[in-house]
């Protein structure tokens, strides 16, 4: 490529930048489920986040539940005070380097013509499959680990000595009593699914091919309902041993932030063999479930939390003082048929 100035160098990057929060919804699949609560911008969904730092503070809603109060006479009343809670979530920072090789490869095998596009194309599709990896395969493992996991006791089906079934489902709504309602989503791994092959409760809809799957590297695939849950398979869930996690969800399980957007660097030089340019695209963002609270501690203060220390059960911590319901995420282990 070559870049003879700083201002063409610039444009590129912003360009495939663009691409890539452009694709990004597409490629987390995740997103597509609804139960994630996404802030791809860095501001809003009431967070504080400190730029360079590696927590931010998740601030919950307020809700009262107390008994209401009698009145007494025209000008006395008892005053309660509006509280909130609030949590910690811990951020990681990733990146990947592209080299010229890579460039070759994609210019002999895309059909647009665009470089840029492509590569943003690629890029998100790589944070997508990464970010549901450290979710499913670290944060929920940790979360929900039957001996040490903070939400164990509350948000926990433990049937891992048995195959899965469908009234496993009622035991997950269960878990959250009337706050039940707010389950509305499964997401299971294609192995329990196709092996139980729940057609008496499924309404089913067509079912990509697994060519297609295996193509998208197991995206999240919608693929009908049981009763009013909507299911979705995806194969980076956690398992272990034969024993898969079958997540019962609703808006708002995950909150997901960027801390710093995905940041595109072009670097014009020659340590690549046989390139010319190497493109790195690097991002800090945070998963967190709600009422869940980072207490662990970031040996790097570069890359932030590594995929092992989010993974660590004892590195989280349930914040009191708020509804069981805050939290509409529920994990049923099984195994598959």
């Amino acid at each position: 490529m070559g870049y003879t100035g700083t201002d063409e160098k610039v444009i590129a990057e912003r360009q495939i930048e663009g691409y890539i929060s452009a694709t990004l919804p597409e490629k987390l699949t995740l997103m597509q489920t609804g139960i994630v609560d996404a802030d791809l911008s860095g501001q809003g969904i009431a967070i504080d986040v400190a730029k360079g730092g590696n927590v931010f503070q998740v601030k919950g809603r307020i809700r009262d539940t107390a008994t209401w109060d009698l009145p007494v006479d025209d000008t006395a009343a008892p005053v309660r005070t509006i509280t909130s809670w609030s949590q910690k979530g811990v951020v990681h920072r990733r990146l990947k380097l592209y080299g010229n090789q890579d460039m070759a490869s994609l210019a002999a095998s895309e059909m647009t013509g665009d470089w840029r596009q492509d590569l943003g194309r690629i890029m998100a599709h790589n944070v997508g499959i990464n970010t549901e990896k450290l979710v499913f395969q670290q944060l929920i493992k940790a979360i929900f680990d039957p001996t040490d996991g903070v939400l164990a006791a509350t948000h926990l089906v433990n049937n891992s000595t048995a195959a899965f079934e469908e009234y496993m489902l009622a035991q997950g709504l269960e878990k959250l009593g009337e706050n039940g309602s707010m389950l509305d989503t499964v997401i299971m791994h294609s192995s329990v699914y196709w092996k139980r092959r729940i057609n008496t409760l499924l309404t089913e809809t067509p079912v990509p091919t697994l060519s297609v799957q295996t193509r998208e590297n197991q995206a999240t695939t919608y693929v009908g309902n049981i009763g009013r849950l909507r299911l979705f398979l995806n194969d980076r869930v956690h398992n272990t041993g034969g024993v898969y996690d079958t997540i019962l969800a609703g808006p708002g399980a995950i909150t997901y932030v960027n801390q710093l957007n995905e940041s595109v660097e072009i670097f014009p030089r020659t340590t690549h063999g046989g390139g010319s340019d190497n493109i790195m695209y690097k991002l800090a963002a945070c998963a967190a479930i709600p009422k869940v609270s980072w207490t662990g501690t970031v040996a790097s203060d570069i890359a932030g939390a590594t995929d092992a220390e989010i993974g660590t059960a004892t590195n989280w911590d349930y914040i009191t003082g708020a509804d069981v319901s805050e939290t509409p995420l529920v994990v049923i282990k099984a195994k598959a048929q």
